[in-house]
């Protein structure tokens, strides 16, 4: 059996083709197969993809923009080897990625994925002067590149996409027990990561950058945000319902800035809930009130189920919960 399947989908990416074969081209381990999938192009995308001559890729079009979902499902169904990895147009990966991860997988043979930690960059320079991008680079990038144990990355995976998909690699037969959803354009890999997770996988990351993730004007990912939350939401659908509905313990909302806000909306809205009150350890927001919810600091919480809801403070509230022996998806839930 082939060691490695290198799974690549593509929409309209003529502009990074070059770059990204640069990229695998130069692995360090060279016995892989490369399936690329041109997912429907109206770009020049197909013509450039038919000039590299490399025995190992194996092009594939589809008569149609069928969208990433369907497009990593066809993919994986053509993988033969042990373990496969993703690999997007727009980013790269440094020469020693796929050896680094073999390796790991080859000697943790408890682990099913192994993602890394990434750098954002911009496409360009007006890309690097744009809010979005101050986020990733500021934030996200801090937060995705998180010293985590499996356990604690198996929680993360509650809450939110901690893992890179341009970044992962995993056994094959791990990914296919789950599979990618046909039907979504967007947050199949986060799908798939929940599923997986759920199942009882288990997640790494290798400690050292090994992607470079590109920020641009153009990708799915950053024309599509709406849609994108809206299907993080519902992937998390279940476990939700189930902390909001069925345990009928009074609510706190912790964070009273945007995402307390935000929260609240979402919760109201959908579930009809209100929390009894808000906590913020920010002291000038003490005594003050949302939407007539008295905000206060932080204090005895026993007896009261708690969302988080502090994009900065989330971990530290979390840890403060731990301390209490409060328990994920038990005790406290992160909504957004």
């Amino acid at each position: 059996m082939i060691k490695l399947s290198v799974l690549t989908t593509i929409f309209n990416g003529e502009d990074f083709i070059d770059e990204m074969f640069e990229s695998i081209i130069s692995q360090t381990f060279k016995d892989f197969e490369w399936i690329i999938i041109d997912d429907g192009s109206t770009d020049s995308t197909w013509e450039k993809l038919k000039k590299y001559n490399d025995k190992r890729i194996k092009l594939f079009r589809l008569d149609s923009n069928r969208g990433v979902g369907f497009a990593s499902h066809y993919a994986l169904s053509l993988a033969r080897g042990e373990y496969i990895a993703k690999v997007d147009v727009d980013d790269l990966s440094m020469p020693t990625r796929f050896e680094k991860q073999i390796s790991f997988l080859n000697d943790n043979p408890t682990i099913d994925l192994i993602d890394t930690f990434v750098q954002y960059f911009p496409d360009n320079k007006s890309v690097s002067e744009s809010a979005r991008y101050k986020f990733y680079e500021e934030v996200h990038e801090k937060y995705v590149n998180q010293y985590l144990s499996v356990d604690e990355i198996s929680e993360e995976l509650y809450w939110n996409c901690i893992i890179i998909n341009s970044a992962m690699m995993a056994r094959k037969d791990s990914v296919l027990s789950v599979g990618y959803s046909c039907d979504l354009k967007q947050g199949e890999d986060y799908l798939l990561y929940y599923e997986m997770n759920k199942a009882g996988m288990k997640f790494y990351k290798i400690n050292e950058i090994l992607v470079k993730v590109r920020i641009s004007g153009v990708s799915t990912t950053s024309s599509n945000w709406d849609k994108i939350d809206d299907i993080k939401l519902n992937i998390k659908s279940v476990e939700r319902n189930s902390f909001l509905i069925n345990d009928k313990r009074p609510l706190i909302i912790w964070g009273a800035g945007k995402n307390g806000k935000d929260t609240l909306n979402y919760i109201h809205q959908i579930y009809g809930i209100k929390p009894s009150i808000f906590f913020d350890s920010d002291k000038t927001k003490a005594g003050k009130s949302i939407e007539g919810i008295a905000i206060e600091q932080p204090r005895n919480f026993k007896g009261y189920k708690i969302c988080v809801a502090s994009s900065y403070g989330q971990n530290e509230i979390i840890k403060t919960l731990k301390e209490q022996n409060y328990k994920p998806l038990i005790d406290y839930y992160v909504v957004l």
